[in-house]
Formats: C-alpha cells, structure tokens, sequence
C-alpha cells in the first residue's frame, strides 16, 4: 500500500452509545480497506467509550484516544493531530456511511483533485427524507465544479436561499480532503455548533477545483434528543459568530466575494433580528450580533454592490426599530403574496 492509498476518518464521540456501533460498523465495513479510522471519545458517560475500545480490539485500523469532555471542536481537532492517512474524512458518531462511500470518494478524488464531495440522504426518527441531489449538467461519473462556483453556491445560499446547495458546500462528513489542503486549519475551540462552515470554507478557498459525486453516499440522522444533533432553544450566538468568521476569511482570501456572502447575512439580521435593541434570547447572542455588526457595518454601507435599500433598510433598523419592524412586516406580506400569485399563474 502506498502512502496515498491510506485514508484517515475521525470519528468525535460524546455519549451516542445507542447508535455508536451502527456507525461505527458503517465504518469498518467500507469496501475500501486501507482505512486509518482515529476515533475521538470525548469523556463520554454512557458506555461509548468501552464500545470504542471493543472495535479498536478487533480492528487494528481503529486508534481510539479517550480525553475529557471539551466539545466537538477540540475532539476533531485531537483527531486530526493524529491522522497518518493522505486523505482525511469526517464521520458523526450517529450517522452511517454507505459501504461504498470511501471508494467512490478516493478513486475520485485521485484524478487530480485536492477536494471530492458527494450527495447525502437525510433520515428522521420516523421516516426518510431524500436529500437533492447536487445539480449536475449531465450524467457522469462525476463533475467538476470551479472553486469560485462552489463558493458562489455557499455564499449566495447562506443562509436563507438554496438550502441543500449550500449545506452540501458548508458540511464535513461528505467531503474527502487531500492531507495537504487542511495543513493550519483547525476547528474554532468557541463553537458547539456551526462549527463545519468556517472549516468547509477555508478548505474550499485552499484549492482550486472540486470533484462533485451525484449519488447519494451519506446517511445524515437527525435523531429526537441526540446529543450530536440537539435540538437548542437559541444557536444564534454560534450562527454569528461562525458566520463573522466565514466572512472574515472570505475577505482576506478573496477580494470580491464576501460581498454577496454580507448581503445575505444582513438580509437575515433584518429580517430574523429586525429589532436588536430589544433582540430576544441570551445576552452573548446579542453580543455576538453586536460584535458582527460593529466588524462589517463599515464594510457593508460602503458597498456599492449591495443596493442601497437595503443598506437605508439597516440604518433604519439601527435607528428606528420599531418603525422599521412595522415596514418590514408590510412587506414581508406583500412580497408572500406576490409569490403566491405567481404560483397561480
């Protein structure tokens, strides 16, 4: 085996010993078997460390590393500082790959790309939902997609349009990296959530072209009370403070992108948190707003790419927030039904 033939996956696990072994086993199971699988067990209480070690005694591909609990962030970032593979996956602990995934990816990947990504299917506690295909033009074994295309994708699908686009750009687990591209990039230590888009950006921005797999190779489990998958009275804090981070490397790496990446962030403070001054939830997510606004107004009101209604519609909302959550609701109600209309057409 040569040294580009070995593919590392980390695997965080925190407390999903009721799905552990499925996961784990999709793992093992992978019909490419040149596998270096570093499993990250992350203090967990529940059994699923013990589960861990039973692979690792059977299955001398499995490295498991026990630490106390510190987050997703630092458990990825432990499993990356142990990886001996040229190529590098994600798994969630709750999640399945298909037997098939590591090989389609790999022998992808290896005709001259740095970055492969496939499709996924989501999957509920009560049914299945198919997640969309990545659009491709034709039927291929794969396409290859231009970096500024995948970045045109993410930006203008963050956050509120083109949803499955976009999530497929800004998400780990289905993507294989070249060793290379993630040389210096670590997980942000201060998100417990959000926490693949900064990462997936700066590891798209790093390269030049993307290899893009049309099947659907990834079972992404959206489970009631996972720990991997919670569900959070408010993840606006990590959503700002995430996104401030993605548009800060977009500016320092790419000069014109981050232009419509801010335009579609402020469309979502105006429209999601039209009133900050009385912006409900936590006090760090309203510092976390604050502190995005104070870093980007500049940016965004000297913008001549971003029209000016809507840099007047943020000055009002910054001046005037009750008058303009009253225009905002007036017309959010006629822009729904102008769309209605046009659906009966």
């Amino acid at each position: 085996m040569s040294s580009s033939e070995l593919v590392s996956v980390v695997v965080p696990v925190y407390n999903s010993a009721r799905y552990l072994t499925d996961s784990l086993c999709s793992v093992a199971g992978q019909t490419y078997r040149y596998l270096d699988i570093v499993v990250v067990d992350d203090g967990s209480t529940d059994g699923s460390a013990e589960i861990c070690d039973e692979f690792a005694s059977k299955d001398d591909r499995f490295k498991v590393i026990h630490q106390e609990n510190k987050g997703p962030s630092e458990a990825r970032n432990m499993g990356l500082s142990h990886c001996q593979g040229e190529w590098i996956c994600f798994l969630d602990s709750d999640d399945v790959m298909r037997p098939n995934m590591i090989e389609r990816l790999h022998d992808v990947a290896s005709q001259g790309y740095k970055l492969a990504m496939c499709s996924y299917s989501t999957v509920s506690d009560q049914d299945d939902i198919e997640g969309a295909a990545l659009s491709v033009t034709h039927a291929t074994v794969f396409n290859e997609f231009s970096v500024d295309r995948c970045l045109d994708e993410f930006v203008t699908g963050w956050p509120n349009e083109n949803f499955d686009t976009r999530f497929k750009h800004g998400v780990l687990w289905n993507k294989i990296y070249h060793s290379s591209l993630l040389k210096g990039i670590n997980f942000d230590v201060s998100l417990k959530r959000h926490v693949d888009q900064p990462f997936c950006m700066e590891a798209l921005i790093r390269t030049d072209k993307v290899a893009v797999i049309q099947e659907k190779l990834y079972l992404y489990y959206i489970r009631s009370g996972s720990v991997s998958h919670p569900v959070m009275a408010d993840l606006r804090s990590d959503y700002l403070r995430s996104s401030l981070l993605m548009f800060e490397r977009l500016r320092t790496y790419r000069e014109n992108d981050w232009r419509p990446f801010l335009r579609q962030l402020y469309r979502y403070i105006l429209i999601k948190n039209n009133d900050t001054r009385n912006m409900p939830g936590r006090a760090e997510s309203r510092a976390a707003l604050y502190s995005l606004i104070d870093r980007t107004k500049r940016d965004y009101l000297t913008s001549s790419c971003i029209p000016l209604f809507e840099r007047l519609g943020f000055f009002m909302m910054w001046a005037f927030p009750p008058l303009f959550s009253l225009l905002l609701k007036v017309w959010l109600k006629v822009n729904d039904k102008d769309s209605r209309d046009s659906r009966d057409i």
